[in-house]
């Protein structure tokens, strides 16, 4: 699919696939504004109607990357429940832009990627995703992946209970990457 970063006004919604449900983020005007996580149930900001549609939506498709990826039958599940939350929400289907994991972030690990991403967030965009204590989760996690040589999936570094709440939403290493794949598409980061 054709590749074009997102203007400064344009509304970006992220999705990282996944089942029973995807995360995501949601920019406006260059600028993440909400994160969540999608179940299919109704969402206060993806299904409230207050925007129906998105003017670019972004996608991650996974892909088989050795011993540690789930069978070939859960990615399918994965990825199609990405895609049809996608097409759900563009406005046009020709704004629907696919992304590998390898594309967006290379083979950097998920917390040392998240680390990165961190680094280009506003204060505004920090707290919407937990603050220090988000930040102390995603630097534990890079400690224990360092100290593993990184031998696992990047996300087994990270601990559920580390992750705080914020505004009703459980901030997750999901939700990291779908704020990290929302600035990739906006220009804010570069591929690991």
């Amino acid at each position: 699919m054709k590749r074009r970063a997102a203007g400064p006004f344009d509304s970006l919604l992220a999705i990282d696939s996944g089942s029973p449900g995807c995360a995501f983020a949601v920019a406006e005007g260059g600028v993440l504004s909400y994160v969540g996580e999608d179940d299919g149930r109704p969402n206060r900001v993806l299904y409230d109607g207050a925007r129906p549609f998105f003017d670019r939506v972004v996608v991650e498709i996974p892909t088989i990357r050795g011993a540690s990826t789930p069978n070939a039958e859960d990615l399918i599940v994965i990825a199609t429940v990405g895609v049809r939350l996608a097409e759900r929400f563009a406005k046009d289907p020709a704004r629907i832009t696919e992304y590998r994991p390898s594309e967006w972030k290379g083979n950097t690990p998920k917390p040392a990627h998240h680390r990165r991403m961190w680094d280009s967030l506003t204060d505004s965009e920090r707290t919407l995703l937990g603050g220090a204590k988000t930040l102390a989760a995603i630097d534990a996690a890079c400690l224990r992946g360092a100290r593993d040589r990184w031998r696992k999936p990047g996300s087994t570094y990270y601990r559920a209970r580390e992750f705080p709440t914020v505004n009703g939403v459980k901030i997750s290493h999901d939700i990291l990457d779908a704020a990290a794949l929302a600035l990739y598409a906006l220009g804010r980061i570069r591929r690991g």
